[in-house]
């Protein structure tokens, strides 16, 4: 039976809802970098923070499994049932990487102006005497962990903190274009090589990675199931289904076995399975059409790769001129809103530009023969 894809006015939807994501990020590192520190706040809203913020990134795992599961049926209904390898790099690489390299080069500047300049996070404690709480004391900047990040691997954490996720995620685009070429049957070997490898090299870099990718399955599940109309559970979402599965038991005979005094205790991935399928299930409900929150999700992206060491910069001001008022506070949390705002929508500028940059990368792959 013929399948029509989900429409445009459901991708509205959804960069709604990452608008929405990306603020609760902003909102609750502001609340981090510039509140926590301060003993008179209550304990609760550390947690409530913390909670928040956890959701909102799980908001964009889901998405981003929904979305990429899309991508690739798109990909594959243009070229007649085949999957267009070569396409779906160059479009992953043309949105992700030109506001991450943007991000990047904030973050270096970010680093390199204290450094010169002498500011705290580099010369002394980024924090004000008798802080409560600090979410970076000092920052660091290292050749070899911009090459590591660069390549998607590991780096850059201290200043720019959410970069995390991103290198998970990027991780789940290659594993799961080898994982969609095994259910097909194409080019097998390399596809099951590739897999096992990226596979391997993403757990030893992040222990919680499995957690990550059993959310992120669970969108593309969701889509498949939902999101292609005329359509219903099918072998893929099965194979999703089935994978999902493996991570889930392989995790928790892991937390039994390796940390048996933890086993009284439900594993944290059993937690997450149950919060993506909620999230999958508001994702496919409700719709956002919110015109200011879907201009923010139109930057959604770049906003989350910017927006930490803009913050830690101001901060870093705030604490050099010394004055720690409570009104201070307040006026430097609303600049470095802002800033973080502005920053975004410049990246953003360079996301816009992505159909532009996928024709020049697929003109570069092709001179190489990638196919």
């Amino acid at each position: 039976m013929e399948c029509k894809s989900i429409s445009m006015s459901r991708v509205e939807c959804l960069t709604g809802l990452r608008g929405v994501a990306a603020l609760v990020v902003l909102l609750s590192h502001i609340i981090q970098i510039y509140w926590l520190r301060y003993e008179m706040l209550p304990p609760w809203i550390r947690g409530v923070s913390s909670i928040s913020s956890d959701f909102a990134v799980k908001v964009f795992f889901v998405l981003s499994g929904f979305l990429i599961a899309h991508s690739i049926e798109e990909n594959v209904n243009r070229n007649k049932g085949l999957f267009d390898v070569k396409s779906y790099i160059a479009a992953r690489l043309a949105r992700i990487y030109p506001p991450f390299i943007f991000s990047i080069a904030i973050s270096v500047f970010v680093f390199l102006f204290l450094y010169v300049f002498n500011m705290p996070g580099v010369a002394y404690p980024l924090k004000f005497p008798g802080d409560a709480y600090s979410a970076r004391d000092y920052l660091t900047l290292s050749k070899n962990e911009l090459l590591f990040s660069l390549i998607m691997l590991q780096g850059l954490l201290q200043l720019n903190g959410p970069l995390w996720s991103l290198y998970i995620e990027v991780k789940l685009y290659l594993i799961y274009a080898c994982f969609y070429l095994i259910i097909l049957g194409s080019k097998r070997f390399s596809a099951m090589i590739g897999f096992s490898l990226i596979s391997y090299v993403a757990i030893r870099l992040n222990p919680e990675f499995l957690r990550y990718a059993t959310i992120w399955l669970v969108g593309s599940i969701a889509y498949y199931m939902f999101g292609i109309v005329g359509r219903r559970l099918n072998s893929k979402a099965a194979a999703c289904l089935l994978l999902v599965a493996f991570i889930v038991c392989t995790d928790i005979a892991k937390s039994y076995i390796v940390s048996p005094a933890l086993s009284q205790s439900p594993p944290l991935i059993l937690l997450d399975l149950l919060l993506a399928v909620v999230i999958s299930a508001i994702v496919l409900k409700f719709n956002f059409r919110l015109p200011l929150i879907h201009d923010v999700g139109t930057i959604s992206y770049s906003l989350y790769v910017t927006h930490f060491p803009v913050l830690l910069f101001l901060q870093s001001v705030s604490v050099y001129l010394s004055d720690d008022s409570i009104l201070k506070n307040v006026v430097v949390s609303f600049l470095a809103l802002w800033a973080a705002l502005v920053v975004g929508y410049a990246g953003g500028r360079l996301e816009a530009k992505k159909i532009e940059y996928q024709t020049i990368i697929i003109g570069i792959l092709s001179r190489l023969s990638i196919r």
